[in-house]
């Protein structure tokens, strides 16, 4: 049995399956990848679903699944990166995805070679490295530039070869190798460089172009996929929110996670609709009881109009729901009313919340 050790993928699932088909290993080979392999690229469900499903395939853990298993319970912000990575799962399948990178292992040893992620600490074993270190998370750099005066490959005095990816050291598409003790296999895919693979025993590299520069089409598509973001919209008014649902439902073949906030984007606006007629039937209710109030006392009926109304909007106050409930009072409060007196769907939404209208998280983004 040999072993096929890849560099970091980063979500280039076309040119993992390139690769595959030029180094060609057997059902009975191991397929290892040395982390990274989210993020960046195009398609990081089906790599991970990969490594995940397929018997003889095994990856690491890299910095960049550490971090989504970081952020996951809420204590640190995505990235860039990683959450335009997030938007191409839906929200069940991230978090199953999340529990996949939770099982990598962070190094891996061979017959012929140790594999860890990114870096190693001299003078301590595989059991003692730190985390940080094994799969590059910034920590981990930082120690061992403190902590000695030459590159960490330098001085790695394991008693294996160590394989590696995380950084393009070369940044030529050529693995950068080190007295013929550390490989580093990262080549760059993501940015328009190569895929590179180390076949053991034999220490033979194999490699594929990258079919396009995909971390810089993922940043430039960024500011499309802000439309998306409903922490971006909810402040936007009535006719601008519908306006721009209906743009991005003429949009087909959207990601999971993308489709997953569309949903999220309608399902709010459709609230804040639903919320109109709540408000209008409290306003009308508070409007009667006032009138009934007012109607109680000895000679109402009897006083001008303009008196009748005066008196009314003295008792329901100044300020907007004031103005509100003296438009009832005139025959004249309905839905287009409330749209020009609540700017935007948030705003209502608070207004309903205020008045006990709408349970606590209703008002805000789901």
């Amino acid at each position: 049995m040999a072993t096929l050790v890849i560099g970091d993928i980063h979500g280039c699932w076309a040119e993992l399956q390139a690769l595959l088909d030029k180094a060609g290993p057997a059902a009975d080979d191991l397929i290892l990848a040395v982390g990274d392999l989210v993020n960046r690229g195009p398609d990081s469900p089906p790599l991970l679903a990969f490594f995940r499903d397929t018997p003889n395939a095994q990856s690491l853990r890299g910095n960049h699944e550490e971090r989504h298993l970081e952020a996951l319970p809420g204590r640190e912000p995505l990235g860039l990166a990683h959450e335009l990575a997030r938007l191409q799962w839906s929200e069940a399948d991230y978090r199953a995805a999340c529990r996949t990178m939770a099982a990598l292992p962070r190094a891996r040893l061979l017959e012929e070679a140790l594999v860890v992620h990114a870096y190693w600490e001299p003078g301590r074993p595989l059991e003692r490295q730190r985390p940080e270190v094994l799969t590059g998370l910034p920590g981990g750099l930082e120690r061992l530039w403190s902590r000695y005066e030459r590159p960490w490959y330098e001085l790695y005095d394991g008693e294996r070869p160590l394989i590696v990816g995380h950084l393009d050291y070369l940044q030529t598409g050529e693995p950068f190798v080190h007295a013929d003790r550390v490989w580093g296999l990262d080549t760059g895919c993501v940015r328009g460089g190569r895929l590179s693979a180390l076949w053991l025993p034999d220490f033979r590299l194999v490699s594929v172009k990258a079919g396009a520069r995909y971390w810089q089409l993922q940043r430039q598509e960024y500011g499309e996929l802000r439309r998306f973001d409903l922490a971006a919209h909810v402040d936007l008014d009535w006719r601008t929110l519908r306006a721009l649902l209906a743009e991005i439902d003429r949009r087909d073949g959207l990601p999971a996670g993308l489709a997953e906030r569309r949903e999220r984007l309608r399902r709010f606006l459709g609230r804040a609709e639903a919320s109109l007629d709540l408000l209008l039937e409290s306003l009308g209710r508070r409007c009667q009881g006032i009138l009934a109030e007012l109607a109680a006392a000895p000679g109402f009926a009897a006083l001008p109009a303009g008196e009748r109304r005066r008196r009314f909007r003295e008792r329901a106050g100044d300020g907007r729901e004031g103005r509100l409930l003296t438009l009832a009072y005139k025959g004249r409060l309905g839905r287009a009313a409330l749209r020009k007196a609540y700017a935007s769907p948030r705003a209502l939404l608070v207004a309903c919340e205020r008045l006990g209208l709408l349970l606590r998280d209703h008002a805000r983004p789901d």
